[in-house]
């Protein structure tokens, strides 16, 4: 599990195994979104160009050095190496501005979010990578899961073979005009690199719905992104929220009836030859995982006793708090 926001769990986006000039191209083109939406409100037409040219010209300078050192990997310094890069450009006379702007993220506040050599997913990738954004503020989630996303994309590029990466609460990334344009162009990109996109919401209107925002329109993107899904999974849905679920994917009347009386755990299942209902059922298995207690045992003194060791004290203030949490919902039914 990568933990972005935590000091050493951060991933290095910036990191490229190059292979062919189309493909360093491409991801340019992600960075540039990516880079795009850490500078949200600050960046006009002008300012996106430069930041396009500063990202070839740092990544031509980046094949440079690994031309020298014989090998082809680029940006193993991340951001930090990139902002640097801006500093010293005066080539438009805006390189050491934007670059002051993005300091927050190279050595600044944000600065856990990616890291400079971070996890190497591209040398060594796991069966399967979480990363966990739950303790991040509602302002820096579009931006991590941005991150996390463009790291995925790299891995794609780099070493294209089938993956499925699943974007959980996406209606966070759709709150602004970067945030949704790099989960679109996702969706629209993935199938090239034989990469999957999973996104999961419960606020569909949120999803759907059209929020202004300097001057730009996201709601499009959450259509455009159910639009380019080949399989859709509709379950229950709150009555108020169920006229813009039907209209969203299109469904008939019977269809809707079934959606607005159908118990928890059914649902209908969208695909290229029809629509179907379903109900979801967990075996023995993952029912006894899901509604195990066991981890209550575990006593207060010994998860206090971790926070002596520096290195696992924030782990352990949550999991103290979780106990607790827990165990006043044992006592109220919740």
């Amino acid at each position: 599990m990568l933990i972005p926001g935590n000091p050493d769990f951060g991933v290095n986006p910036f990191r490229v195994r190059f292979a062919r000039e189309s493909d360093l191209a491409e991801r340019i083109g992600g960075l540039s979104v990516l880079v795009g939406l850490m500078l949200e409100g600050e960046l006009d037409q002008n300012r996106k160009a430069i930041i396009d040219r500063s990202l070839s010209e740092f990544y031509a300078l980046e094949l440079q050095r690994a031309s020298k050192r014989g090998d082809r990997s680029l940006g193993d310094g991340g951001i930090v190496d990139f902002v640097n890069f801006l500093k010293q450009d005066d080539t438009s006379g805006h390189g050491p501005e934007l670059g002051h702007l993005l300091e927050k993220y190279a050595t600044g506040s944000s600065r856990y979010l990616m890291a400079g050599g971070g996890e190497d997913l591209l040398a060594e990738e796991p069966v399967v990578t979480c990363f966990n954004l739950k303790n991040l503020s509602a302002a820096q989630k579009p931006v991590a899961t941005s991150i996390c996303a463009e790291t995925v994309w790299g891995l794609g590029v780099s070493d294209p073979r089938p993956r499925l990466m699943v974007v959980d609460e996406c209606w966070t990334v759709l709150q602004t005009p970067s945030g949704a344009e790099a989960l679109l162009q996702i969706a629209k990109r993935a199938r090239k690199y034989r990469l999957g996109l999973m996104t999961i919401t419960q606020d569909v209107d949120d999803f759907l719905g059209e929020h202004q925002e300097g001057g730009a329109v996201t709601g499009h993107a959450g259509r455009s992104t159910l639009q380019n899904s080949s399989t859709k999974l509709v379950l229950s849905q709150d009555p108020a929220a169920l006229p813009t679920v039907v209209e969203a994917v299109n469904l008939n009347d019977s269809a809707a009836s079934f959606l607005a009386s159908d118990r928890r755990g059914q649902g209908l299942l969208l695909t290229q030859w029809g629509t179907f209902p379903l109900e979801v059922v967990a075996t023995e298995m993952e029912h006894r995982l899901i509604t195990d207690r066991s981890w209550l045992q575990f006593g207060e003194d010994d998860a206090a006793a971790l926070e002596s060791d520096d290195d696992v004290a924030d782990v352990a203030g949550r999991l103290l708090t979780g106990m607790r949490l827990g165990r006043e919902q044992e006592r109220t039914g919740g």
